[in-house]
C-alpha cells in the first residue's frame, strides 16, 4: 500500500484511544481499550484517588452541555493530530440513567476509506455515547 493510501485508512483503534483520552481529560477517569477484538472500552480504577473521582461523578444538568462540548473538542483536537486526510463529525450524547432506555442510531453511506466508531461508557448514573465519523477527502 502506498504511503498516501496508508494515510487514508480509518483506524478504529486510533479513534478509540482518542475517545479514551478525551474522557480522561474531561472527567479525570482512566479508560482504556480493554478488548481489542470486541473493541470495548473499560474504566480502570487503579487507586483510592481514582475511586473517589469515580464516586463523586454524577449527572449534572448544568454541567452536561459543558461536558459535551469539552468531549467533542478534545476528540476533534486528537483527530486533527492524526494528520489524516479526513473530515470528521463527532457527536456526544450524555444521558442520566433514570431507568429509562436510550437508543441511538446512525446511518451513512460510506466509501471504503471512510469509517465510524461509536463507544458508550456508563459512569455511575451517566451514560455517555461518543460517535466519530471519518470521511476521506
Amino acid at each position: 500500500m502506498s504511503e498516501l493510501g496508508a494515510n487514508k485508512e480509518f483506524i478504529d483503534e486510533e479513534v478509540i484511544k482518542i475517545i479514551c483520552d478525551a474522557i480522561f481529560t474531561v472527567f479525570n477517569l482512566k479508560v482504556k481499550l480493554e478488548n481489542a477484538e470486541a473493541k470495548t472500552i473499560e474504566l480502570k480504577i487503579e487507586n483510592e484517588k481514582d475511586q473517589r473521582t469515580f464516586n463523586s461523578l454524577v449527572y449534572d444538568q448544568d454541567k452536561s452541555t459543558s461536558w459535551s462540548n469539552q468531549l467533542i473538542d478534545n476528540c476533534l483536537r486528537g483527530l486533527v493530530k492524526l494528520e489524516k486526510p479526513y473530515k470528521y463529525i463527532v457527536t456526544c450524547v450524555l444521558h442520566q440513567n433514570t431507568g429509562a432506555a436510550i437508543n441511538t442510531m446512525a446511518c451513512g453511506y460510506f466509501e471504503e476509506t471512510d469509517g465510524a466508531v461509536s463507544k458508550t461508557i456508563a459512569v455511575n448514573d451517566i451514560y455517555l455515547c461518543l460517535t466519530v465519523f471519518g470521511l476521506a477527502i
